[in-house]
């Protein structure tokens, strides 16, 4: 900072005081300054004398915001909690950052319930404290980020009140963030769980990177709407048990919660059914290995995606989740089926727009008699070695389909009986061997709609020419080959009908050497990329013989435009 900053008497607006080695002014500065709004002080780490910070007097300034940050190590604890000790703010303060904060405990003050006013506090990288200070008794306190305390292993009774009675504790808290708490091991509860107990408005519950956590959730969050874990792997018990909400309090207006999101790394029980609604919306579960299967319905989830989890689930039945609208299962090694539950007869899923099911290895089926999805958008099945058959009736129980992608699906063999619906706009089949050796019964000539095809010739050895006459839909505007090493001609028979075409992509085929003669007087766009044959090819003739691909506008080589 510079120097004789103390003459600047009528200063109400100061960023950041930041305090370094051996230089003025110091922390003393502080007391002169008639600061107000929000002050962050960094550095804190470089006082020498302790009392220094008390000479500051913090506690007579009427400031709404405080951050106070240390360096990333300390090398004295005990003169780091005592410059905190002495930097006790007045408690008029609203929001409050502690960050490499150097001591062992935090100060008393910190939680005392004479701050009334506090709303925000984020305990960042404190990685010397064994305990969390008694948050519960803030009364306002609405938001709490709880980051990097390592030696934390346990929060209990002192979180709540240390011993303190208090009736409802973090009565007001909406948002609670635990992220890279090391060595947290145990979460004791408040009470009894039910009501009157903590948390009562928590609408946002985060844990990231708690990798030694053990305990289960709190029992009852009334409130909750989210919950996201992350990187929990020993988590266990269940998901809190939470009820609608029918009005969304001040507090989370003012907090913008407009996407609910919920998901969770521990180990999966039912909801009860005690007539308590489940209030989520949005579930995703990430690296959960152990995960217990989901038999519960969860009455208005509208976003599933499940990730490397839930090893012991081999089928999902659709009719638990009726108003889900994106349905995304990853890596999910056993998972063999979507099914519907026995009690129940094919129930129409209304909801369902987007279904991606991608490299789940041992996927081998959908429901019997087809998905009942009239709004499905997007079908999406990537690397499911196993799946031999698609949904029965696509045509006309997935009515609403607009997009098609089959990826390295080795096993499949065809669309179902009556193919794919009418209006389909997009079908991209890469890779899938069997399939695409039954090309010329797909019926894509009944596809009116249909304006993306793609297609990759990887896995088949005997494509040397594409495409056959009459294969393709008259209407397609963008044609895209990929990855076809073996592919050697592009047959012009196959192109002669395609008056609407005006892209054509052909990327990684290596044995292809030249275009077809006549191609659509409609096509405006050439992409070629990996293709060193016809790459040489077309430069010679867009260097030597232009017009010969004169209605093509636009030539776009390896990424390097030609513009005719």
């Amino acid at each position: 900072m510079p120097p004789h900053m103390d003459k600047l008497k009528d200063l109400h607006t100061l960023s950041d005081f930041v305090i370094g080695k051996q230089t003025a002014p110091s922390i003393v500065v502080l007391k002169e300054l008639q600061i107000v709004g929000t002050l962050a002080i960094s550095g804190l780490h470089n006082i020498v004398n302790s009392e220094d910070s008390f000479v500051a007097n913090m506690r007579n300034k009427h400031l709404n915001g405080l951050a106070l940050t240390w360096g990333a190590e300390t090398d004295d604890s005990q003169k780091d909690r005592e410059v905190l000790n002495n930097l006790q703010p007045h408690t008029h303060l609203k929001a409050l950052s502690l960050k490499f904060y150097g001591g062992t405990r935090f100060p008393d003050w910190l939680g005392d319930h004479s701050y009334s006013n506090l709303v925000s506090l984020r305990l960042e990288d404190c990685k010397h404290c064994c305990s969390l200070p008694p948050l519960g008794r803030l009364p306002s306190l609405i938001m709490l980020y709880v980051c990097g305390l390592n030696e934390v292993e346990t929060i209990g009774p002192e979180f709540y009140g240390n011993g303190i009675s208090v009736v409802m504790p973090f009565r007001s808290l909406s948002v609670l963030f635990f992220k890279d708490m090391l060595g947290w091991q145990e979460w004791s509860h408040f009470g009894s769980g039910q009501e009157g107990g903590a948390f009562p408005h928590l609408c946002q519950l985060y844990l990231t990177n708690c990798p030694k956590l053990t305990e289960k959730l709190p029992e009852y969050l009334p409130s909750l709407t989210t919950v996201e874990i992350r990187r929990c792997e020993q988590l266990l018990g269940s998901l809190p048990r939470t009820r609608a909400i029918l009005e969304i309090p001040s507090v989370k207006d003012n907090l913008c919660l407009e996407e609910k999101t919920s998901g969770t790394n521990s180990s999966l029980t039912p909801f009860p059914c005690d007539g308590l609604a489940d209030a989520l919306r949005v579930l995703k579960i990430k690296n959960c290995l152990n995960l217990s299967p989901l038999n519960h319905c969860y009455a208005f989830l509208q976003t599933l995606k499940i990730k490397s989890s839930c090893d012991s689930t081999k089928c999902i039945p659709l009719d638990y989740f009726p108003k889900v609208k994106d349905l995304k299962l990853y890596d999910c090694r056993n998972l063999e089926s979507l099914t519907y539950s026995q009690d129940s007869e094919s129930p129409t899923i209304l909801s369902l727009s987007f279904l991606r099911i991608f490299n789940c290895p041992n996927f081998v089926s959908f429901p019997d008699g087809g998905l009942y999805a009239p709004n499905l958008i997007v079908f999406n099945i990537s690397e499911c070695g196993k799946l031999r058959s698609l949904p029965e009736h696509m045509c006309t129980r997935l009515s609403s389909l607009q997009a098609v992608n089959l990826v390295y699906c080795s096993e499949l063999e065809s669309f179902p009986e009556g193919g794919l619906p009418s209006n389909l706009d997009m079908l991209r089949i890469l890779g899938s061997k069997k399939f695409i050796a039954n090309r010329m019964h797909w019926g894509l000539d009944r596809l009116i709609c249909l304006r993306y095809l793609a297609f990759s010739f990887d896995e088949c050895e005997d494509v040397v020419s594409f495409p056959e006459e009459g294969l393709l839909p008259t209407i397609l505007t963008t044609l895209c080959i990929f990855n076809s090493p073996n592919l050697k001609f592009l047959d012009s028979k196959g192109f002669q009908n395609l008056t609407a075409l005006q892209h054509l992509f052909i990327d990684g085929c290596n044995e292809l050497e030249c275009l077809p003669e006549g191609l659509p007087t409609s096509l405006s766009h050439l992409d070629i990329n990996k293709c060193p044959l016809l790459t040489e090819r077309c430069q010679k003739e867009i260097g030597e013989d232009w017009p010969k691909i004169s209605q093509i506008t636009r030539v776009t080589v390896d990424g390097l435009d030609f513009i005719n």
